[in-house]
């Protein structure tokens, strides 16, 4: 799966919360069976035990809720119904939402030669005159970077280390606008039309600068405008 994707995330801690949930079962289980020995700190602990448990099941739930709705709106999407990529290959590569961004192009009025490179994440279309190539991304991190990086460097949370504070690394990534960019002039130099590059970025993460080329999914909208 795409380690660096929200959907692997989602997909590796709805695994692990289930394993501790079954321990914290059995550790619970456990003191049960000794409660008549039990000290005041043994039936605390247990009542923390018990606390965690409900939290965490509560916040699975919640996960496997938003996987769920997640997977229906991807059935029912009209980029499902035209290419069928299966769900598994779409969430091992992460791109199970890059149907609300095609969606959104195939509704476009007077939209033109609408063309998906699924292995990309890109989509390319003309509308009111103008050809645009619009590359999703799905992301997990905070994103150490800048607009002009060949790459930007994915952080999670911060950990301690030899005295020292720094976020811990996920990975690294591809710039998506770079990648637009030269895809954009690839496109130009073969067809010798001219394209409007743009990246329509989504999952968990956190970007420090803005740039004119990161949109939200609906500002394709504004397209046909």
């Amino acid at each position: 799966m795409k380690s660096k994707s929200k959907y692997a995330f989602l997909m590796k801690n709805t695994v692990v919360w289930f394993i501790i949930i079954l321990f914290i079962g059995a550790v619970t289980r456990i003191l049960g069976i000794y409660h008549e020995y039990a000290t005041d700190i043994i039936d605390a602990i247990v009542i923390l035990l018990r606390v965690i448990k409900a939290i965490l099941i509560i916040g699975l739930i919640g996960m496997i809720l938003y996987l769920v709705i997640q997977s229906v709106a991807y059935f029912q999407s009209k980029f499902y119904r035209i290419y069928r990529v299966n769900i598994f290959e779409a969430l091992y590569h992460g791109v199970l939402d890059i149907h609300v961004v095609y969606d959104r192009v195939s509704r476009l009025d007077k939209v033109t030669d609408i063309n998906m490179e699924i292995q990309r994440q890109v989509v390319t279309f003309r509308v009111n005159g103008k050809n645009y190539c619009v590359l999703y991304q799905d992301l997990y991190g905070k994103i150490n970077g800048k607009e002009s990086s060949d790459y930007w460097t994915l952080l999670g949370r911060k950990t301690k280390k030899y005295g020292r504070t720094n976020n811990r690394i996920l990975g690294r990534v591809a710039n998506p606008i770079v990648q637009c960019k030269r895809y954009a002039q690839e496109l130009s130099d073969k067809t010798g039309l001219v394209y409007e590059p743009y990246v329509v970025l989504s999952g968990f993460y956190k970007i420090d600068f803005s740039s004119e080329r990161i949109i939200m999914a609906f500002e394709i909208s504004s397209f046909a405008h």
